[in-house]
């Protein structure tokens, strides 16, 4: 029986191990949307008896579920934030899901001397 050698590799000076990836899959695992309150941009909906008007500040995980359920269709109605965390870290954890990282990085233009 032959064991699957895990590689390292850099990326942009950082050593990326496997070690690394577990703890991103964990930590991505963990599914916590972010603190801050979005702007309902599209049409007023209403999900769980609760009305959501156009323009309304609201969680950022509600925004992503009304979103993916009214908007892109992705999700029936009816389904809860608490069902999509939970399909959310079984496609995190799943073996055959691939993770691609992208970074920013900005540069301001050269000053002149």
């Amino acid at each position: 029986m032959t064991r699957k050698q895990e590689k390292s590799f850099v990326i942009l000076g950082h050593g990326i191990t496997p070690e690394v990836v577990r703890e991103v899959l964990q930590k991505a695992s963990a599914v916590q949307w972010g603190t801050h309150l979005l702007r309902w941009r599209y049409f007023d909906v209403t999900h769980e008896g609760i009305i959501y008007h156009q323009g309304a500040l609201i969680p950022t995980g509600l925004w992503h579920l009304l979103k993916r359920i009214y908007i892109d269709r992705d999700w029936p109605v009816g389904t809860s934030l608490e069902k999509l965390n939970e399909d959310s870290r079984l496609t995190i954890q799943h073996p055959d899901t691939q993770i691609y990282v992208y970074g920013y990085y900005r540069t301001d233009p050269p000053r002149p001397q």
